[in-house]
């Protein structure tokens, strides 16, 4: 090999551990962990301080392909006696988005994460004794007619102390 082309090829290998070190670091930045790495749900702990209300399932019944977007919500509450953090909202599908409200403060629409896409971190508190409202919207058109069909989606919750899951479901008709 030349001496051209071992520069050449020096120059690709490091380009290409520069990238894939930055991908590294930024997947590390916006994996959940705070600086004191203390945020519970990277350990999976289920919230024991949240009630949620309804606390079952949301049944959205049957939902027209047609119909346009369902907004429905779920209130909760903090029961501890001291405020938690809001980190982090996802949902299990494409075709559903939530967010958070507590009085004139909430948070924008969150989804799924897919494809190394993250939703990012929040800073948001719920006081203790407080009450917020999760608002989701469901899109029965989202996956086209091959959706069609029975639903059945998660909304994942994060805070500092654990994580929450809100469910609903339906059956999506033409």
């Amino acid at each position: 090999m030349t001496k051209e082309g071992k520069t050449i090829l020096a120059i690709i290998v490091g380009t290409i551990l520069l990238v894939g070190g930055f991908a590294f670091l930024m997947t590390r930045a916006s994996s959940g962990s705070n600086s004191n790495g203390k945020d519970s749900y990277i350990n999976n702990v289920e919230a024991a301080n949240l009630e949620a209300s309804p606390s079952g399932r949301i049944d959205l019944g049957k939902v027209p392909y047609r119909g346009g977007i369902i907004s429905k919500s779920f209130d909760i509450k903090n029961t501890s006696t001291s405020a938690i953090k809001l980190r982090k909202i996802t949902t299990s599908c494409m075709c559903t988005v939530a967010k958070v409200k507590l009085g004139n403060k909430e948070t924008k629409f969150y989804g799924m994460e897919m494809n190394g896409d993250l939703n990012p971190l929040l800073d948001f508190d719920l006081p203790a004794g407080e009450t917020a409202q999760v608002i989701f919207e469901f899109d029965p058109a989202a996956h086209g007619p091959q959706g069609i069909g029975a639903v059945d989606r998660v909304i994942m919750i994060f805070f500092d102390v654990g994580y929450k899951i809100l469910e609903f479901d339906g059956e999506v008709v033409k």
